[in-house]
């Protein structure tokens, strides 16, 4: 990833690098609704739980690209709901060396559902009150 140095201290991420994120996160989407649509949850499932966590060092402007990954997520033409943004948000994080978890979790009263990712207990992405929910699955 480019990341130059900017004023003050700060970190500049160039733009080839943002488009890399995008790129990836269309990607990604794609191949969950596809998975979603042939092969139901359980191949979802199975898509994140096989994806390791790659060898090396995470990434440490992956954080700063976490916003341009909900951006585009957005601005996709079909709605991917929680459970595609956390299985897309997984996959990436575990690509770049961050171990991540993807949990779903529910509310009883009213009912509930909802998915989200958690590494090191920082959540990525996801604006909800988790302490609502309680976890039915992790992977």
């Amino acid at each position: 990833m480019a990341v130059t140095s900017g004023t003050q201290g700060k970190h500049v991420v160039s733009t080839a690098s943002k488009l890399q994120y995008v790129v990836l996160a269309v990607g990604e989407a794609c191949a969950y609704l596809a998975i979603l649509r042939f092969r139901g949850f359980g191949g979802v499932r199975a898509w994140v739980r096989d994806t390791a966590v790659a060898s090396g060092a995470p990434q440490r402007d992956l954080k700063i690209h976490v916003a341009v990954i909900e951006r585009t997520l957005d601005c996709l033409p079909r709605n991917v709901r929680c459970l595609g943004r956390a299985a897309v948000f997984t996959r990436i994080l575990r690509r770049h060396s961050v171990p991540a978890q993807m949990k779903i979790g529910v509310r009883v009263a009213p009912f509930f559902a909802h998915a989200w990712v958690v590494s090191d207990r920082q959540v990525f992405g996801f604006a909800e009150d988790l302490t609502q929910f309680t976890v039915i699955d992790q992977v």
